[in-house]
C-alpha cells in the first residue's frame, strides 16, 4: 500500500500514523508533493486526523504553506491544533499574513489563554498599518488576568506607528502600575514609543520607575525618561536626585545623561554620602564636555575621594577634557 492510499484508508489509525511517518521521514520539499493529500484531511471526519494534518502542514515551507493558507486557517477552531495552526501562520510573509488577521484576531476571545497569547504576537508579525486594524482588539488583551497575554499584549501594540498608539496612551500607561514587573518592563519600553506629546503628559507616571524595586525595570525606565526635553526632566527627574535611595539617585543621574543644560544638579552629586552615586556623577558628567570643562575643578576634587574607583572615574571623567583645560589639572592627576 503506497502512501496515497493509506492517507485515504478507511482506518483512521492508519491515516493517523501515515501522516506522522511523512513528518519524520520527509524534508519540507519533499513533504510539498503530499500537501493537496494533506490539506484534504483537514476535512476527515475524524479529529484526531484532522489535528495531525494542521501539525503535518506546519512542516512546509513558508512559500508553500501560503499557498494553502486559507484552509488552515478554517481549522483555528480544532482544539489543540489551534497553536500549531497560529505557530504556522506566523511562519507566513506580512501580506499573505494580513489576508488572514481577521480569522487570527478572532481567536483573541478563545477560552485557551495560550492561545490568545500566540494570536497576540501572530499579529505582531503584520505591518503597522495592517495591524491598526486590529488595535482595539490587541488594547483589549490588557485586562487579561494572565501577564503573559498582557506582556504580549504591549509588545505587539509596540509594532503600532506613535499616532495609532498614542490613542491608546491611557490603557497603556495604567500598565506602568501592573503587579507584574514584566508587564511594567513592556510597558515602560511601549510608552517609549509614543509620541513626544504624549510621553510629555505622562512624565511623572514613568519617572516613577525610577524608583522600582528591579534594577532592570530602572533601566528601562531610565531609556524611555532619556526621550523627554531637558525642561520634563528638570521638573521629573531632578527631585528624584534628593531621594534617600542611592539606587533611585543613580538612575535619576543615568536619567541625564548628555542633558548639558542640567549639569549644575549633576556636579551636586559629587558630594554625596555614597560612593556609587559619586561615580555616576562623574561618568554623566564625562557625556556633557561643556559643563565638564566649566567643572573640572568639582571633577579634580574627587581625585581625593575615599573611594579608590570614585578617584579612577575621576581621571577617566578629566581626560576626555580638551589639552588646554586638562594643563590646568596636571598636578591633581600626577
Amino acid at each position: 500500500m503506497n502512501t496515497l492510499e493509506k492517507l485515504q484508508d478507511a482506518n483512521a489509525a492508519v491515516r493517523k500514523r501515515t501522516l506522522r511517518a511523512l513528518r519524520r521521514t520527509l524534508g519540507p520539499a519533499e513533504l510539498a508533493q503530499h500537501a493537496k493529500v494533506v490539506i484534504a484531511l483537514l476535512e476527515d471526519t475524524e479529529r484526531c486526523v484532522r489535528v495531525e494534518a494542521v501539525i503535518t502542514l506546519h512542516k512546509l515551507e513558508p512559500a508553500t504553506f501560503a499557498q494553502h493558507a486559507g484552509a488552515v486557517v478554517a481549522k483555528l477552531d480544532i482544539g489543540r491544533a489551534r497553536l500549531l495552526a497560529l505557530r504556522t501562520l506566523g511562519k507566513l510573509d506580512q501580506v499573505t499574513l494580513a489576508q488572514h488577521a481577521g480569522a487570527v484576531a478572532a481567536r483573541l476571545e478563545d477560552s485557551n489563554e495560550d492561545v490568545r497569547r500566540l494570536a497576540l504576537a501572530t499579529l505582531s508579525k503584520l505591518k503597522p498599518a495592517a495591524l491598526t486594524r486590529h488595535a482595539d482588539a490587541v488594547a483589549s488583551r490588557l485586562v487579561e488576568s494572565g501577564p503573559g497575554v498582557r506582556s504580549t499584549a504591549l509588545r505587539t501594540l509596540r509594532k503600532l506607528n506613535k499616532t495609532t498608539l498614542s490613542s491608546h496612551a491611557d490603557a497603556v500607561v495604567a500598565m506602568l502600575s501592573d503587579s507584574d514587573p514584566s508587564v511594567r518592563a513592556d510597558a515602560l519600553a511601549t510608552v517609549g514609543n509614543l509620541k513626544l506629546a504624549t510621553l510629555t503628559q505622562h512624565a511623572e507616571v514613568v519617572a516613577a520607575g525610577l524608583e522600582d524595586g528591579f534594577h532592570y525595570l530602572r533601566s528601562a525606565a531610565v531609556l524611555t525618561l532619556r526621550k523627554l526635553k531637558p525642561a520634563v526632566l528638570a521638573d521629573v527627574v531632578v527631585p528624584r536626585l534628593e531621594h534617600s535611595s542611592s539606587e533611585v539617585r543613580i538612575a535619576a543621574l543615568d536619567a541625564l545623561r548628555k542633558q548639558a543644560s542640567l549639569a549644575q544638579h549633576v556636579v551636586a552629586r559629587l558630594e554625596d554620602s555614597h560612593a556609587h552615586v559619586r561615580r555616576s556623577a562623574l561618568e554623566m558628567l564625562g557625556t556633557m564636555l561643556e559643563p565638564l570643562a566649566l567643572h573640572a575643578g568639582a571633577v579634580a576634587s574627587r581625585l581625593e575621594d575615599s573611594d579608590d574607583l570614585v578617584r579612577y572615574m575621576a581621571l577617566m571623567t578629566l581626560s576626555k577634557l580638551k589639552p588646554a583645560a586638562l594643563t590646568r589639572h596636571a598636578d591633581a592627576v600626577a
